[in-house]
């Protein structure tokens, strides 16, 4: 943005500055000084590029390639009491990112950082002490960081950063606010002596050069009061505050089926309030209510109002809110039957290739589960249409365990050269990489190191194999920048690195196969890790991964040439394709590939697992599209998923899919355990049974820490023909050692009598040997079929807990007598007629939540007008006259009406429910249903009404259709 005033006008009441750049020139390699100190502290252009911009006041100092500032030797030597000020724009969220640099090498250094490493500390300065014998870096420094910044300093906004040192008394300052004050410096400039490294934007440890704006650049030799500082930051009020009216953005409004998130700060520091001018359809506080069924569209009107300091501004949003009868467009992170996670386990960084030789798609990925350690042997996972998986270890060559072990095995790459009839695999360990070749995508694997048999090829990690139309084979890898290998094979078929080839021109070695060359990429500046390339009508995409744990986002540049240049397209460095989406509780989206298959193009990606774990990861897919110009859509990440292969359905049934369980136990989240490192202390949650029965990988019941034998049972409502069971296991690489029982019906008639039978007969028992992988599918002998109600599967143990994991990931390792699904398929005849069906079994639902209910359950909570649930394939037999369900209500209450097929319909039955004396205070009440109430149907709602803008007016814990 462009001020219309310069720095120079914005004195206030401070002192005047030593130092005072304003970067108001418009040529040159000169930053004139206008401080006290006049021309001889004068900043001379450096490095890669600065150009002069239009800035916050006037002019700017843009900064790229590496590009910095040189300021005169021994600017500070002088000084013990000061104040440094400066306005930055930054460009991306990189760890370590240097501001300015008062040093003597790396022994004696003041820092300035807009982030301090890849902790969750945000702005960051360090000063080294005066006398230091203790050996490390950490051990001679002074630091204060802002360790209460919730959310890193944002990028593409403007903040006013100062520090301010007076005695022993340093003060950190972010947007004019007090962030951080340490009571014991016992250093200060002076201290550093005559220093001959005084950079603005370039470090002297190799961290990464500043890469952005930067403005109004000034130090004080005392230091200013908060008063003071707080003058100086709201000098750019008004700027800042038009600025963040001009981003602020709610996306797409013109069909809202769900709760809008409100933004209630602006990038560059307003505090924005809400205004809706018909709360009965959106509150303040973003929160919708949608109309009736059948109802006409509702045109609301936001308003935003942006207030910093005294400068206010307002903006103005129209939203339509459908009625309740379009459906939302994803499904809920508890619903039945989701399509992502698509693989059933904790596969992470996953490489996805389709083989047409063998007509399967393939997932290799890192198995995760046990922390950073990872799990060593990992899998290979392979199916024909995305949808029933199944799996094999992969084993290494000897050789590559042999000298890099077995832990930190991650992120591969698949690739299969025509020309040598090999398929190559990549993998990482211990950030030493390896390469192997095969016959078969399943392997078996042999090096394929052509210089050094069973040796790493280069050191490093997240690499990936890419293939060009003329066969040439390549390897792009990363490390703060991206680096492209040209490859070559011998006679057999074995990789070396090309170095003939002039456009790699750069050098790096290892003992093992000597010097090789490579082309590093510069045009990238926000560089990370998993970089991917892609190709797509001659454009090369270079794709990567930015920023880590919940934040983690795809982004890619684009050339016509594989070693570049590349460039951004439609702000594709900036702003990211793929990305958390709050509203739909996804966190943690990238590490990708990208796969076409019968002319679509897919993307495979990793999230978190909820309630978003880091060590927990799972692979999904969604579809990608391309605009005219060559730029990727953004792509929503969804539960729902995207079908690949259209395939005739699986012609076996699983009749445990939404059925009633009784566990052992039930884990509970505490949060409190993960505090800090996985930042979703707000959750509170229970691993119930039900999500063993949901055919979603996103969740699973989990017995909890310390338990003995847990089991779970299944009532699939009547005497079924169970023909075989499929059990998933949390950690589909261990070993588990479990027992499977049925019970008919003529022995008990409910769960809680079932739980106590004695009369169980054995439909497999592995308590012995076990199964060292999962899914594993048992059968009777001869394939033979019994007839059952209950089925009970009973954990003995779960060995092979990986000597890696430790903290909380060792408990989460420990704690794996648990399964993501129990799949019991044959034959079920019996109608929904007198079944109690759990409310949390839904197919999908709007504007409602899950809550814990006693003892090991769950219950549907907060419901408002028009919040609703959906169940499919409901059989009503011949007729059901009444509908009873749990429930409670600590206030006024409500009504619940049911709808068959469609809520523009009749609904069969409504069934009004009052206050029960309080919202865990449970009452089974019952209404008549119509003569509708009868057949098969597709869809089934439930439909919470009562007063406009009431959340909670009762709650739900199961219900059920009578004769």
């Amino acid at each position: 943005m462009n001020g219309q005033v310069s720095a120079k006008d914005i004195k206030g009441n401070s002192p005047t500055p030593f130092l005072e750049l304003s970067f108001d020139e418009t040529d040159g390699y000169i930053a004139h000084n206008s401080g006290s100190s006049g021309k001889r502290l004068n900043a001379q252009v450096n490095g890669g590029t600065i150009t002069w911009v239009p800035g916050l006041f006037k002019g700017a100092s843009q900064f790229s390639n590496n590009g910095y500032f040189k300021l005169p030797d021994g600017i500070m030597e002088n000084i013990t009491n000061f104040t440094l000020s400066v306005w930055v724009y930054i460009n991306d969220q990189v760890p370590n990112q240097t501001v300015c640099t008062f040093a003597n090498g790396t022994e004696q250094y003041l820092i300035l950082t807009t982030q301090r490493g890849n902790e969750e500390n945000g702005v960051s300065l360090v000063m080294t002490k005066k006398h230091s014998d203790q050996e490390g870096h950490t051990n001679k420094e002074e630091r204060i960081s802002y360790t209460k910044q919730k959310d890193k300093l944002s990028a593409n906004a403007w903040h006013h950063l100062a520090f301010t040192l007076e005695g022993n008394t340093g003060i950190l300052y972010v947007d004019g606010v007090k962030a951080e004050v340490k009571n014991d410096f016992t250093t200060n400039p002076s201290v550093l002596g005559h220093t001959t490294d005084n950079y603005i934007g370039k470090p002297t440890w190799p961290d990464p050069y500043f890469n952005g704006m930067m403005d109004d650049f000034r130090i004080y030799d005392c230091a200013l009061t908060e008063k003071q500082i707080s003058e100086l930051s709201s000098a750019a009020d008004p700027l800042l505050v038009q600025e963040d009216k001009e981003k602020l953005s709610l996306g797409d409004l013109s069909a809202v089926t769900s709760d809008i998130l409100l933004p209630l700060v602006g990038e560059s520091g307003s505090k924005i309030s809400w205004s809706s001018n018909k709360t009965e359809y959106i509150g303040n506080q973003g929160t919708v209510h949608r109309p009736d069924a059948g109802s006409s569209d509702k045109k609301v009107i936001l308003t935003a109002t942006l207030q910093k300091g005294k400068t206010l501004l307002k903006k103005n949003f129209t939203a339509t809110i459908k009625d309740i009868s379009t459906a939302p467009e994803d499904l809920n992170v508890f619903s039945m039957q989701t399509g992502n996670p698509t693989v059933p386990a904790y596969l992470a960084d996953a490489s996805f290739y389709y083989d047409p030789k063998t007509d399967l798609f393939y997932a290799y990925g890192t198995n995760d589960g046990a922390g950073g350690g990872n799990v060593y042997p990992t899998q290979v996972w392979y199916s024909k249409d995305c949808k029933t998986w199944k799996n094999k270890p992969i084993t290494f060559p000897k050789s590559w365990t042999d000298y890099a072990g077995t832990t930190a095995v991650w992120a591969p790459s698949i690739e299969y050269n025509p020309d040598t009839r090999k398929y190559y695999l990549m993998y990482s360990i211990a950030s030493h990489t390896f390469v192997g070749m095969s016959d078969h995508p399943l392997g078996p694997w042999e090096d394929a190191n052509s210089i050094a048999p069973g040796k790493m090829l280069f050191q490093g990690y997240d690499g990936q194999f890419f293939i060009d139309d003329d066969h040439t084979m390549y390897i792009t890898t990363d490390s703060w920048h991206f680096k492209i290998m040209k490859l070559k094979f011998d006679k057999v078929g074995k990789i070396y690195i090309d170095n003939e080839d002039p456009k790699y021109e750069q050098t790096a070695s290892n003992k093992f196969i000597g010097t090789y060359k490579y082309h590093q990429v510069d045009e990238i500046k926000n560089a990370f890790e998993a970089s991917y390339i892609y190709k797509k009508n001659d454009l090369y995409y270079l794709m990567w991964s930015f920023n880590g744990s919940e934040n983690y986002n795809v982004r890619y540049a684009v050339s016509e040439h594989i070693t570049g240049p590349y460039r951004e397209i439609n702000q594709s460095m900036t702003i990211p394709i793929l990305q958390r989406d709050d509203t739909n509780q996804i966190l943690g989206s990238g590490h990708h590939s990208m796969f076409d298959y019968n002319g679509r193009t897919f993307i495979a990606y990793h999230r978190q697992h909820y309630p978003f774990v880091d060590s927990k990861r799972q692979t999904c897919i969604e579809e990608v599209f391309f605009n005219t110009d060559g730029s990727i859509q953004k792509i929503k990440p969804t539960h729902k998923g995207v079908t690949v292969v259209n395939t005739k359905k699986d012609s076996r049934k699983n009749i445990a899919l939404g059925k009633q369980t009784k566990v052992s136990s039930a884990r509970e989240y505490d949060s409190s355990a993960f505090s800090g490192r996985y930042r979703t202390n707000d959750i509170s949650f229970r691993y119930s049974g039900n999500f063993a029965v949901d055919e979603n990988y996103g969740t699973h019941w989990d017995a909890g820490i310390d338990v003995k034998n847990p089991w779970i049972i299944v009532d699939l409502g009547s005497n079924c023909r169970i023909d075989e069971i499929e059990t998933i296991f949390e950690f589909t690489s261990r070993t588990y050692k479990y027992k499977i029982e049925y019970l008919q019906q003529e022995e008990a008639s409910n769960l809680d009598i079932a739980s106590e039978s004695k009369a169980w007969k054995v439909f497999v028992d592995r308590t012995m040997n076990g199964v060292p992988q999962s899914p594993v599918t048992d059968t009777l002998p001869n394939k033979s079929s019994v007839q059952g109600r209950f089925v009970r599967l009973t954990i003995l143990d779960g060995i092979n807990i990986p000597e890696t994991a430790d903290g909380i990931d060792l408990i989460n390792a420990k704690n794996a007598l648990s399964i993501f699904e129990l799949k019991i398929f044959g034959e079920d005849k019996a109608d929904d007629i007198n079944r109690t069906l759990e409310a949390e079994n839904f197919h999908n639902l709007y504007g409602l939540t899950l809550e814990k209910c006693t003892p090991d359950g769950l219950d549907i909570c907060k419901g408002g007008n028009n919040d609703y649930l959906l169940y499919e394939n409901i059989n009503l037999g011949n007729g059901a006259t009444t509908f009873s369900a749990k429930v409670a209500s600590g206030t006024k209450g409500g009504e619940l009406e049911i709808y068959l097929d469609s809520m523009l319909s009749k609904p069969i039955g409504i069934l009004k429910i009052k206050n029960t004396g309080g919202e865990q205070k449970w009452t089974i009440q019952s209404t008549g249903l119509s003569k509708n109430a009868k057949g098969s149907h597709k869809k089934l709602y439930l439909v919470f009404k009562g007063k406009a803008q009431e959340d909670n007016l009762f709650k739900l814990d199961w219900f059920k259709f009578e004769k």
